[in-house]
Formats: structure tokens, sequence, C-alpha cells
């Protein structure tokens, strides 16, 4: 503001709450509020006042004067400007305004003996009734380059003309007319740099700390995630912030509004600390966050039937229930059948049902930790088969020993079971159902173990199948037979004719064998000579020309009708057809000279 003459400039600066961020603009012509003060020539100040102007009213108190002003003492209109933050300020925190006359509508003026007495301004937090506290902060400055004070956040700055005389007062010829400008007067730049507003270091807020992926479930109380971005929230403007992790000494200043996860390197438990900075220095409270980081996948599950109650390895059942393993504690696991959606398992089981009906199913299954982190699929392929086999097996005997070799009679109850479906092992009984013996797998046509049957006589075997699944069929078949494993005795056997010096020296010149002691509804046979094959006879007797002359061995047995047959019997013998040639007789010399013989009677052989 010019000083004018002798006279000063007062100005009052708004400190109420009601703030600007850009400031400088002159009084409008609307209904306000406004604290008055006038200041003589010789320094006194008169009372305060709050005062309302109506609308495009021209003075507070146009009755007030004792006479117009001259007309040389055109209004002037000040005009202020105060950006807050673009420059510090004192340690009030005070902004610079600067400020300056103006005529209206003719320029600035140096006339002299003119006082710019009163500084407006706009107050509407205050009532009508408020009295001269609306006029607190009055300002006094003697020229245009001194500068006005306004509290952070700045105030609407105008002023009105008073003559050199100072008149004033709230009495009769002290009222000050206020003129409307005819000219908004453009914001002057400051005449120094702006000074920042010093902020109370407790205003700054506390930055906020928040995963930027928070696990599922926390890990040892605390939030988890395999993402460690932490995201930096309430940050002031144009600030700055800055952070540290897992209590190092040495602070990093942040960037963008993010902590990167790559400060993050150990598995684990961290902490981060972060505290912003404003323009001034003035620094934050420290915020703090502990998480638990954990990127790395869990170990895949152990996925098996529970039952496989077919064959024991084929994974094919008729209970497709499955048992789920290898599941790190506090980790969930989730399943899917045949590429569906995703499920959450309970316990340790998928259970039969959630597979749906008969037939081949792929169920796969997940881990995932409290983090999020999700362990590669483990997949299993089973083949669900509820429905049991309505045909029953066929059984008949393995060996049929008996005479005709159909009759169901033998010594050897081993049994052949067929007509089977693919996969399907047999199941029999021996007791008309009370128990049941399993063949071991399906490749087992044959039941060999005769020592479960414990006596001979009549036997009913039941036989059904059992298909892959482990389904027991509903189709049960009989099959009747007779077991007879009882021997006969031995026969005997001899020479029909010992012919030889002794009776019983087995040399005969008659190769006829004589069979006997062979029981009702036996058989006999015989071989001769380590002969493999049996040979049968009707007649009790083996015929002598079944035998050259030599040493022979015949062995000879009994068969009953179920095939047992009796200790085989031997009999060793020699056998000579040829009777010996006629001996030569003579008789030997008995004296010999040259003139004659003489014999002797003796006979020689």
């Amino acid at each position: 503001m010019n000083s004018l003459g002798s006279a000063n400039a007062n100005v009052d600066a708004d400190v109420g709450a009601s703030t600007h961020a850009h400031i400088g603009t002159v009084l409008e012509r609307t209904a306000r509020r406004y604290a008055r003060r006038e200041r003589d020539a010789t320094g006194g100040d008169g009372g305060a006042t709050v005062a309302t102007e109506p609308e495009l009213a021209p003075a507070l108190d146009p009755t007030a004067a004792t006479a117009a002003p001259p007309a040389e003492e055109t209004p002037v209109v000040l005009a202020g400007s105060a950006q807050p933050g673009s420059h510090p300020g004192d340690a009030y925190g005070h902004t610079d305004v600067s400020a300056t006359e103006r005529h209206a509508g003719l320029g600035p003026t140096n006339a002299s003996g003119r006082e710019v007495e009163r500084l407006l301004a706009e107050r509407p937090e205050r009532s009508a009734d408020d009295n001269d506290d609306a006029a607190a902060g009055w300002l006094n400055t003697a020229s245009a380059t001194t500068p006005v004070w306004l509290v952070a956040g700045g105030g609407l700055v105008a002023a009105a003309a008073a003559s050199a005389g100072g008149g004033g007062g709230a009495g009769p010829g002290g009222g000050i007319a206020i003129n409307p400008p005819t000219e908004i007067l453009p914001i002057t730049p400051p005449v120094q740099p702006p000074v920042q507003v010093p902020i109370d270091p407790s205003s700054l807020g506390s930055p906020s700390l928040k995963l930027q992926a928070v696990g599922p479930v926390p890990v040892q109380g605390l939030p988890s995630t395999r993402h460690p971005v932490v995201n930096v929230g309430n940050l002031e403007p144009d600030g700055a912030w800055f952070y540290r992790v897992d209590g190092s000494q040495d602070w990093v200043r942040g960037q963008g509004a993010q902590v990167p996860d790559s400060v993050f390197q150990a598995q684990g438990q961290h902490a981060v600390e972060v505290y912003q900075m404003d323009l001034a220095g003035n620094e934050g409270p420290i915020a703090r966050l502990e998480f638990w980081y954990d990127s790395l996948a869990p170990a895949a599950a152990d996925v098996s039937l529970k039952s496989d109650t077919g064959d024991t390895t084929d994974l094919v059942t008729a209970d497709a229930t499955l048992v789920v393993g290898n599941i790190e504690t506090g980790a969930d696991w989730f399943f899917s059948v045949d590429g569906g959606e995703w499920q959450q398992g309970q316990g340790d089981e998928v259970p039969d049902a959630a597979l749906g009906g008969d037939g081949t199913h792929t169920v796969s299954v997940v881990v995932r930790d409290p983090t999020g982190n999700e362990s590669p699929p483990m997949s299993i392929t089973v083949v669900r088969d509820t429905t049991a086999p309505t045909t029953a097996p066929t059984v008949s005997l393995l060996f049929d020993t008996g005479e005709d070799g159909d009759d169901q009679l033998t010594f050897d109850p081993s049994l052949a079971l067929t007509g089977m479906e693919v996969g399907a092992r047999w199941s029999i009984s021996l007791d008309l159902g009370q128990t049941w013996i399993d063949a071991p797998d399906a490749n087992e046509l044959m039941f060999r173990d005769t020592d479960r049957f414990d006596r001979d006589g009549h036997w009913v075997v039941q036989a059904r199948q059992i298909d892959a699944a482990g389904n027991v069929g509903t189709a049960i078949s009989e099959f009747h037979f007779d077991l007879d494993r009882e021997r006969p005795d031995a026969p005997t056997v001899r020479l029909k004719h010992d012919t030889g010096l002794f009776d019983d020296d087995r040399v005969t010149s008659i190769g006829t064998v004589v069979i006997s002691d062979v029981g009702p509804d036996l058989n006999w046979g015989f071989r001769i000579d380590g002969a493999i094959e049996w040979s049968l006879y009707a007649d009790m007797e083996i015929p002598s020309w079944e035998f050259g002359d030599g040493r022979h061995v015949v062995e000879v047995a009994c068969w009953d009708a179920a095939g047992n047959r009796s200790k085989i019997e031997r009999l060793e013998f020699v056998l000579d057809t040829q009777a010996p040639a006629s001996p030569d007789l003579g008789l030997a010399p008995y004296v010999t000279s040259d003139t004659y013989d003489r014999y002797a009677a003796t006979a020689v052989i």
C-alpha cells in the first residue's frame, strides 16, 4: 500500500476459519458483514463496528458523514495476494501479502492527504451480534512495500479511502463510504518469493500400510501374503515418505505409493516401517506393519482309493471314496471331478457320491497353504462300477477220473470254473453258502485246494462271480460230484508154472503169469519191463506169448471205479524155452604102444 501524505494505512487480516487457496479479489457488492475501524491523523483509533451491507448498498453508514468527500478523494481499492504454501512464512504461520492502491477507474495514485484507513474482511462464521472482536487483527503499514501478514489460508482483502483530515469513528461526521470498484484488479505477484506456511508436525497424519494381496488365513497371528507389495496411503501432497525393513537402521525414500516386493527376500516374518515428511521438513509419526511372507508352493497331495474293491491295484471299484494325504498343517485342499468346479475338501476324503454315476472319472486335488500358494495338482483316474453281475460261473471237475470220464466220480476234487465276465473272479461255497472262497484274481480259473474236501462222498459246489469292481453276483450255480480217494488192495502176481530146478527160483520155461486177489468192481492192468502204458486184461492171466526168453519184470495193479489205483505188485522171472543139446559119448584111451592100442572101459561125455 502507498503512503499518502502523512496518513497511514490500517489493514485488518482475516484470521477466521474461512480460508481460500487463492486470495486477492476485491470487495463484492453483496450482503456481507464487515468490521470497521477509523484512525485519525494523530494515530487515535475509533471503536470497531460490525455492520452488514445489503446487496447493492453503496455504504455502510451513509448518514454518518458530516460532508461529502472532496471530489479528488475518489475511493481507492487495495488488492492483495497470498497463496498458502507458496513460500515459507514466519514462526507464527503468517504469509506475506503485497498490496497496491488504485483510484477506482483512474489507476495508481500518489496524491497526498489521503488516508486509507480500513480493511474489510469477510467473516461468514460470525453472527450479526458479534462485537468489536470482529475487528481483531488490525495491522498498520506505512508504505505500499510493507508486507501485510495473513494467517495461513489467507482471507478476502479490501479497503476504502478516508480524508486526510481523519474524521472517523462511529459518531456523526466519522462515517466512511464504501463504493464498489469499477474494475476488478489483477492479482499482483508477490514482491518477494512466497514463504511456505509452517505446519504443526502433529497435523501430519500417520501413513496407512496395507498388503496389496492378503492370504486367506493368518500365519502365527500375522496377515500373510505371497506377493509382499505394501501399499502406502494417507500421504501428504508434495511430501516425501521413507521406509525401512526388518529393523534396518537405513531409511529408504519411497517411490510412488508402494514398498516393492523386491525388498523382502527371505521367507517368513517381516516388518516394514514408514513415516512421511512435508516440504518444511516436518516428520510425521511412524507407521508399522508386520506380516508373514510365503511364496513357496506346498507339496502335492497323495490321493488313493480308500478301498479298491476289485483287484487291489486296478483302480476299478464299487466304492470310489478317495483318501487325501500329505496336507501340510494349516493348509486347505480342493478337488475337481472330471474338470469341473473346484470344491473345498473336508477332512481327508473325497466321498464316493462326489464322483457321480458309474464310469471312468478323473479327480484332481490341489493344496493351498494359508498364504494362498497352491501345490501342483495331483490326479487319479478310477472306474466306478456299482452294478453286480447277473450270471453265475459254470463248474466242472478238472479231472473226472471215473471209468467213463463223465460220471462226476473222481478221486481228485480239483475244479474248473468258466463263464465269468471279463475281469471277474469266481467265488465258491462248499457248505451251501455259509462260507465262501474267493479266487485270488481274475486269472485263476481253477480251484486246486483239495484239502478243503475233508471227506469222501457226495459234494455240492455253489459258485458265483465277483466283477472287477468287487460287486458280488446275485446268481449262484450248483455242481454235484462224488469223491472217492480210497485205494483198493493190491493184487497177487505169480508164475503159473515155475519149471525151474527149484520150485521158487522163478526160472521157467512157461511164461504165463497169473493174477489173483482182485476185488469186485475192480479192474487190473499190467506193464512189462518198465513200459509207460498199462495194459488191461479181462482174464486173470498174462499169457506166455507176451514174453520172450530172458529176464523180465512184470508190474500189476488194480483200479476202482473212481480211478484209485492200488499199490503196484512186481514179479521178476527168467523165461527159458530152449531145450539143452544132446551129449557126445566115447571111450578114453588107457595104454598106448607102437604096435597096438588098449582102451579102458571108461565113457567120456
